[in-house]
Formats: C-alpha cells, sequence, structure tokens
C-alpha cells in the first residue's frame, strides 16, 4: 500500500506533469494499439493524487479563513486604543 500522502509530498508535480503530457497519447493508443485498460492504474493513481490536492487546497482555505478571522478579532480588540495622531 501506498502512503499517497507522502507520495503527494514527494512528487505529485511529477506525475500530474507526466499525465497531462501523454494523456492523449494514451487515450489514443487505448482505441488503436492497446486494451481499453491500458495505463489505468496510472489514471487511478493520479486521480487519488487529484483528491489529496483537493482536500490540502481546503485545509488551506480553511487555514486562511481561520487567520483573517483571528486578525478580525485582534483589530476589534485594539480598536478601542487611544491612537497618537502626532
Amino acid at each position: 500500500m501506498i502512503d499517497l500522502g507522502m507520495l503527494f509530498a514527494v512528487s505529485n508535480s511529477v506525475i500530474q506533469s507526466i499525465w497531462v503530457k501523454f494523456k492523449p497519447v494514451i487515450y489514443d493508443y487505448r482505441k488503436t494499439e492497446f486494451n481499453k485498460s491500458a495505463f489505468k492504474n496510472f489514471e487511478y493513481l493520479v486521480d487519488a493524487l487529484n483528491k489529496v490536492q483537493a482536500r490540502i487546497d481546503v485545509s488551506e482555505s480553511d487555514k486562511e479563513i481561520e487567520l483573517a478571522e483571528h486578525e478580525s478579532m485582534r483589530y476589534r480588540a485594539y480598536s478601542w486604543w487611544p491612537q497618537n495622531n502626532n
């Protein structure tokens, strides 16, 4: 069993680049020279890594929202403090 999180951290960009570059070729080969399941495992891996990416994107956006809320609360907490207008 492969740890998808580790694989994503180590080589996601390489795997994605290979898939983007060769996807049209693989699809053409499936129609002509290979059987319809050629490279299905690699396609499955790319789909699994895309799901990992989606989870990371969601968690990153949640962190950004939490940070923005924290900054907003911090601003409100100190907004009563008199300003030095020299």
